[in-house]
C-alpha cells in the first residue's frame, strides 16, 4: 500500500445501469521520495474483487 490516508472499504459506484462494488478505494494518494521528488500526486484508485493489479517501475 502506498498511503494509509483515503482508504475506504466496500465503496459503491454507479456504472450505467449496473452497480459495481469495489473491494477498496484509495483517494488523493501522493508519494514523495528524497529529495522531494514527487512520484504520485493526488491519484484515485478503485479495485474490483478478484482484479489483478500490477505496479511497475524502473526496477520492473
Amino acid at each position: 500500500m502506498i498511503a494509509k490516508s483515503g482508504l475506504h472499504v466496500s465503496s459503491m459506484q454507479s456504472i450505467g445501469v449496473l452497480m459495481a462494488q469495489y473491494i477498496y478505494t484509495m483517494n488523493n494518494v501522493s508519494k514523495l521520495v528524497p529529495p522531494k521528488r514527487e512520484i504520485l500526486k493526488n491519484i484515485n484508485l478503485s479495485f474490483f474483487p478478484g482484479a489483478k493489479i500490477g505496479v511497475l517501475g524502473i526496477n520492473g
